[in-house]
């Protein structure tokens, strides 16, 4: 018998495929999951008694994979959405067609490949996936959509959470501290005049945003202190105050504080590199480091002309924003131990009380 054609049949649709009189074909786009059957025609060789005959093969293709998409998480960064996903899609069947943030129903912003959104502060937002995919299974192209809710707070409100709760290291909870009790401060080291006058008016300045009665001062005596005010070296300040050389290795000014089970601040402790770097430097460590030990701990890349910004920036004055957060911490009104949901429900009447806003 020698070889004639053969025949391609798909036995769901019950339709022919195909036909070819080639003997070794390559078949592309079946469908997958699917039952096929091939047909296979040959004929004898003897052309007086030709006689035609047909063998068959039935195979089934291997089934593909749904894949699942997800927005996993979503993050809000001052007036940024950030998000990001949970894709699974083993066999390569699909593609991110888009993401979308939404306002009052309608598209604010969408990307294929970004990461992200700048939306407008005291707004609410749906963060919108859609994923699609085609399985070659005859049911065309599908789609998954996945949407998550986004409320962004006012932008006094968003920058309080980012500040205002918790530390920068360690494991603390995110919670609202401040000090009850006077901060009573102890000067050590070798500080310049300059840098003492700056002290002075830095003091002068904070205690004048406080309303509920903290006032910072400066001792002599090492007994009636509860904060510790260090300049000078790293290493210095390592060996006098117990701190791991690895801390001032790497950073010209820092503090540390301790706070007792009502989250109140109790004491600490903080250290201006007065060797390494110019006075201007040391001004804005100054600064930075006991505005952070007042309970405003953590840093933030959202606003550059802030003492908290997370980034090199050397400002010596506080911006209109920094100044808010201040009088907000230290208004009658602002209790220890407060998250960011208690936050959300409190800080405006709280903002109301002190900022008339």
């Amino acid at each position: 018998m020698e070889f004639v054609y053969f025949e391609l049949y798909s036995t769901d649709d019950e339709e022919l495929i195909m036909t070819s009189e080639l003997e070794k074909k390559k078949v592309y786009s079946l469908k997958s999951g699917h039952h096929y059957e091939i047909r296979v025609y040959s004929k004898s060789k003897d052309e007086e008694n030709a006689q035609v005959g047909m063998e068959t093969a039935e195979f089934t293709t291997a089934v593909k994979r749904l894949p699942t998409a997800e927005i996993n998480r979503v993050y809000v960064y001052g007036n940024m959405i950030e998000y990001d996903l949970k894709i699974l899609d083993f066999d390569d069947v699909g593609y991110l067609d888009s993401m979308a943030v939404l306002k009052d129903g309608e598209v604010y912003d969408s990307t294929k490949y970004g990461n992200g959104f700048y939306v407008d502060f005291d707004s609410e937002y749906i963060v919108r996936m859609i994923y699609k995919y085609d399985l070659n299974d005859g049911n065309g192209e599908q789609s998954i959509i996945d949407e998550k809710i986004v409320s962004i707070p006012d932008e006094i409100t968003n920058y309080f959470i980012d500040i205002a709760l918790g530390f920068e290291f360690g494991s603390s909870s995110l919670v609202t501290r401040k000090w009850e009790d006077d901060m009573k401060i102890y000067i050590d080291g070798l500080p310049s005049t300059e840098l003492l006058e700056e002290l002075d008016s830095l003091i002068i300045e904070l205690n004048s945003y406080f309303t509920d009665g903290f006032q910072i001062t400066i001792t002599e005596s090492k007994e009636d202190a509860n904060f510790f005010l260090f300049f000078g070296s790293g290493p210095d300040f390592s060996e006098k105050y117990n701190v791991n050389l690895s801390y001032t290795e790497t950073n010209i000014g820092l503090f540390f504080m301790k706070y007792n089970a009502h989250n109140f601040l109790i004491s600490g402790k903080s250290y201006v590199n007065t060797v390494d770097v110019d006075l201007y430097t040391q001004k804005h460590i100054l600064r930075e480091e006991l505005t952070q030990s007042l309970g405003l701990a953590r840093d933030s890349n959202i606003y550059e002309d802030s003492v908290f910004f997370q980034y090199s920036n050397e400002v010596v004055e506080f911006s209109d924003l920094d100044i808010k957060l201040i009088k907000l911490l230290y208004s009658p009104n602002m209790k220890t131990g407060l998250d960011k949901e208690d936050i959300l429900e409190l800080l405006p009447s709280i903002m109301e009380a002190v900022l008339g806003e």
